[in-house]
């Protein structure tokens, strides 16, 4: 079987989006599978060596798809000030043309499954696959305009609202098989695009345990107790429910450091409220997930703070299950959807939308190192049993492979 994975977010742009399909790759790989993924971007061709990474040189190097340019994409995209008169719609459908484009000059072989990751990976391989004749797989990894809707870029009642929907209604009908990654998704799908239930398979993200031998990562943990949050630092993160709550752990825990991602659209806002309430984080961000992973072997507790919209509800955040392969105890506020995993698996301790009651869930971790261990034995046993990307590909991707085939 050969599989060829569109993927259009760069690994430290998104890391989010980019090492779900990474890793779906890897899995497949080890299983003596021919899988491939295409990307605009010449830095992760240069540098992922462990998947075989195929650049789209026509798309790529007339719009010189950099981390600089990437970025600036993404700042534009996202523009408060100017996303009145951004025609997302457009934008959508203009990208994923140059990318079909691309692809179909690009592609090595006729492979037996192409998969798109998200709108713009989704609507390119569709067209080809059409074209072509490859059955076509989807991987939402959330709703784009609703995410827009909720981070207030677009209004739900617009004209650009209802034509990004109608396109994901195009994507969710021409596609042979779409992926979710949770149930509050697939139920948002079959009911906003009606579309049967079978033609649905839920993939949740997966991790690996990275650490074998925690009694001796957790005595330093626990003489130097760091509480982390990774990942992008953007609105919907919340980001600020976590400042808000470390002057209230350092009134019980003067001792305790903090230490926060350092990118995202949101970080200055983020620096000026440090600023403001007299709190001093370390902000740190690295592009290399291997240096990412040492800094969360050092910290003890994990935050995961959000807001409880559509969009986030949505989207299962990749970084619950890094810091669960990392073997960290999460504090989030509660927002039900993929919260239900913290609650029902006992990996950690949901609390309120409110900076002392997040602090006190830090705090009790910060105190009972008893129920710390306990956790991150759930962690453990979860990610052997459960939440494993060999697992995923195994009993769910295969599947849905050689159905569609």
């Amino acid at each position: 079987m050969s599989v060829r994975f569109v993927v259009t977010h760069l690994s430290h742009g998104s890391p989010g989006s980019f090492y779900r399909p990474y890793e779906f790759a890897k899995q497949l790989i080890s299983q003596g599978i021919d899988a491939k993924i295409f990307t605009p971007s010449e830095e992760d061709v240069k540098n992922i060596t462990d998947v075989p990474m195929i650049s789209l040189p026509n798309f790529g190097q007339k719009l010189k798809i950099s981390n600089f340019g990437y970025h600036g994409i993404r700042k534009f995209v996202y523009s408060k000030f100017l996303s009145p008169i951004i025609p997302y719609d457009k934008l959508l459908l203009s990208l994923s043309n140059k990318i079909s484009n691309s692809l179909e000059k690009s592609l090595d072989i006729h492979p037996d499954i192409l998969q798109g990751e998200q709108e713009v990976g989704a609507l390119a391989s569709i067209k080809v696959g059409k074209k072509l004749g490859i059955p076509v797989t989807v991987d939402i990894h959330n709703i784009w305009p609703e995410e827009l809707a909720s981070t207030g870029h677009i209004k739900r009642n617009s004209t650009v609202f209802k034509n990004l929907m109608n396109i994901e209604q195009k994507i969710v009908e021409n596609a042979d098989h779409v992926i979710v990654v949770n149930d509050f998704m697939k139920n948002y799908i079959m009911s906003n695009f009606k579309v049967d239930d079978d033609k649905l398979t839920i993939i949740p993200p997966g991790g690996e345990i990275i650490h074998q031998n925690h009694e001796k990562i957790n005595h330093f943990r626990f003489m130097n107790k760091k509480i982390v949050y990774s990942g992008l630092v953007n609105p919907r993160e919340h980001v600020d429910l976590f400042i808000k709550s470390i002057p209230e752990i350092s009134k019980k825990h003067s001792n305790i450091k903090f230490v926060v991602a350092e990118k995202g659209e949101s970080i200055n806002e983020i620096k000026n409220l440090c600023k403001k309430l007299s709190v001093n984080p370390d902000f740190y961000w690295f592009e290399s997930r291997n240096k990412a992973r040492s800094l969360l072997k050092e910290c003890y507790v994990a935050t995961l703070p959000s807001k409880n919209d559509i969009g986030r509800k949505l989207g299962t955040p990749l970084k619950l299950l890094e810091y669960m392969s990392n073997g960290l105890p999460v504090v989030a506020n509660d927002v039900n959807s993929w919260c239900d995993i913290i609650r029902e698996e006992k990996i950690g301790i949901l609390t309120k939308d409110d900076p002392k009651d997040f602090a006190a869930g830090i705090n009790s971790l910060i105190e009972d190192e008893k129920m710390y261990t306990r956790m991150q034995t759930n962690m453990i046993n979860l990610m052997n049993k459960k939440f494993s990307w060999k697992l995923h590909v195994e009993q769910l991707l295969l599947p849905v492979f050689k159905k569609i085939t």
